[in-house]
């Protein structure tokens, strides 16, 4: 099925591909130990890599994600849930799960409830309401307890974790995490997360509590040799027939090897000439393509909606590869911005991770599905 080969989630299984180095270091880091922070951009296969990287080593691990955990008391039930996950993968009988529990809680002064909802659901709750990051890190050192009694080794993967640091009560749970991550021995965490400039600064800002707490895998475009063996892999099972060079390198120049957008264009291309019975060629490449931005240029123009007409007007600029001088006097006269308003929309677009500059200070627009949209409405933009 198309959707096997081109998943339009996450990539699994056969589809997972070119990521072999950091999938090596990935499992290095979890078999010693090492927390790890994964860096890309948006839809840049990261939460991909940690799941296929869990599943090749077949460990316990357990998923947090902290998208719209907008408070502290959130967090801490998001990390309960997923150290209730983590107990019932590592003890198979509920009577034994309440003797473990009860086993670490005999060691303090903390009393939390326990009990089960319905047949199997754990539901761990504590005796504070008010302590949040304190009952993130009791929660966490009764797994550790529990693994360690078994001798073995967890996961806990953290997406989104850039979102506590909006929190008032960020400087906290980040203390909490670390207290905990700097002395464990059995539960490895994977952090990761969609906005670079807000990861970094947790994590290499010495006045954060995260700072310098793991070791960090970057992502970036996967190579074009690994799509081209991968696409004439599944030509050769659905059309028969590898692809024609010139297919392949129009694939590669309207996806530019976006990991994300490579798997919408495929997806669109396969069954466009399935229907019709014909094997990709250059032409349908282009016309899977508009049919994609077709499909989603409602849901662009809905998310560019968060940025100023001045950002939309520079990130045009780039999208129409209009990429030197950009605060020079064509482009402010094209945009009608003063040189530093122009610089500022720069700074607001790479910090969001809607444009990257080359080591030649070259920018380019990151999701070529919002570059060409960008260029489509050109006249639009620029008015």
């Amino acid at each position: 099925m198309i959707e096997n080969h081109f998943p339009q989630g996450l990539a699994i299984g056969d589809s997972f591909i070119g990521r072999e180095e950091q999938m090596a270091w990935l499992m290095k880091n979890i078999n010693s130990g090492y927390h790890t922070l994964l860096l890309a951009p948006r839809r840049y296969g990261k939460t991909s890599l940690a799941i296929n990287t869990l599943a090749q080593i077949n460990i316990p691990y357990t998923e947090v994600n902290c998208y719209l955990a907008l408070s502290a008391s959130a967090v801490e039930k998001k990390i309960i849930i997923a150290v209730q996950s983590l107990l019932e993968k590592l003890i198979s009988k509920p009577e034994k799960i309440l003797t473990a529990i009860q086993s670490f809680f005999k060691k303090g002064e903390k009393r939390w409830t326990l009990g089960f909802k319905g047949v199997f659901g754990l539901e761990i709750v504590p005796d504070s309401n008010d302590d949040h990051p304190e009952n993130i890190l009791t929660a966490l050192q009764l797994i550790e307890d529990v693994l360690e009694k078994q001798k073995k080794t967890a996961v806990m993967f953290i997406d989104e974790i850039q979102e506590i640091s909006s929190l008032k009560e960020s400087k906290q749970l980040g203390a909490a995490i670390r207290q905990f991550a700097q002395h464990s021995k059995r539960l490895v965490f994977i952090f990761s997360g969609s906005n670079r400039r807000m990861l970094i600064q947790m994590f290499d800002d010495s006045s954060m509590p995260l700072y310098e707490l793991c070791d960090r895998i970057i992502l970036d475009r996967i190579d074009t040799q690994s799509y081209e063996c991968y696409l004439n892999k599944v030509a050769k099972k659905t059309f028969n027939k590898s692809l024609s060079k010139g297919t392949l390198q129009a694939i590669m120049q309207f996806s530019e090897r976006h990991p994300k957008r490579i798997y919408n264009l495929c997806f669109h291309l396969w069954r466009l000439c399935e229907n019709q019975n014909k094997t990709p060629d250059e032409a349908a490449v282009k016309t899977a393509w508009d049919l994609f931005l077709d499909q989603r240029v409602r849901d662009v123009q809905y998310h560019l909606r968060r940025l100023s007409a001045g950002q939309i007007k520079v990130l045009t600029l780039i999208a129409m590869d209009i990429t030197k001088e950009l605060s020079g006097q064509i482009a402010q006269a094209k945009v009608k911005l003063a040189g530093p308003s122009i610089i500022k929309a720069l700074q607001v677009l790479e910090a969001g991770d809607y444009i990257e500059k080359d080591s030649q200070g070259v920018y380019r627009v990151l999701d070529p599905l919002i570059r060409d949209i960008l260029v489509r409405d050109e006249s639009v933009n620029l008015a």
